[in-house]
């Protein structure tokens, strides 16, 4: 008895995105033990989220049929499109093909924009690639610059108040360990 529902049903881009967050929330899973006391609680709790929900996201063909729904239910990064054997002479087809390859193109600039986000806000520090991250976002999905800007801003501020409640240094990163450069943030 063969299975005829293929495991997973991404683009590669998004396949790649998901793996590339549930290896981080394994990561910060296992980080967390080394905050003392409650500290480590809030991580621990949004690994676990992520791992769940990120799993749920891989596997959505295995899941049964009212969860899957639900899971497909919500926005994604491009999952559906065209299948492979598509005649190009038939206009819904091409068009379907055309949606197919914007949706490739949507996924590759999000895995992209994520991706750096990652790696700059591990280098230089999350507080400061934030607000870069939204902005570069926003105006990739051409949402106005001053909704982006905005928008921006406000998530300065998030990640300000985050770094004063919780004591988090999401000022500094990699290099600034490296060069040791310390960021006066005066809370």
């Amino acid at each position: 008895m063969s299975n005829e529902v293929p495991l997973l049903e991404l683009e590669p881009g998004e396949v790649g995105l998901l793996l590339v967050m549930w290896i981080t929330s394994g990561y910060m899973f296992i980080e967390s033990y080394s905050f003392t006391g409650l500290d480590g609680l809030y991580p621990r709790i949004f690994s676990i989220a992520v791992f769940v929900l990120v799993s749920m996201l891989l596997f959505r063909n295995l899941l049964p049929e009212p969860l899957s729904q639900l899971v497909e239910g919500g926005g994604s990064l491009g999952v559906g499109g065209a299948t492979a054997d598509s005649d190009a002479d038939d206009p819904d087809e091409q068009q379907a093909d055309d949606e197919s390859r914007g949706m490739t193109r949507k996924t590759a600039g999000v895995t992209t924009l994520t991706g750096g986000y990652m790696l700059f806000g591990y280098l230089v520090g999350l507080m400061w690639v934030t607000p870069i991250y939204v902005f570069a976002y926003l105006r990739w999905a051409e949402y106005s610059w001053t909704f982006s800007g905005g928008l921006a801003l406000v998530m300065f501020g998030v990640a300000y108040g985050m770094r004063a409640l919780f004591y988090f240094p999401i000022e500094q990163g990699y290099l600034h360990d490296l060069l040791l450069i310390v960021v006066p943030v005066v809370i």
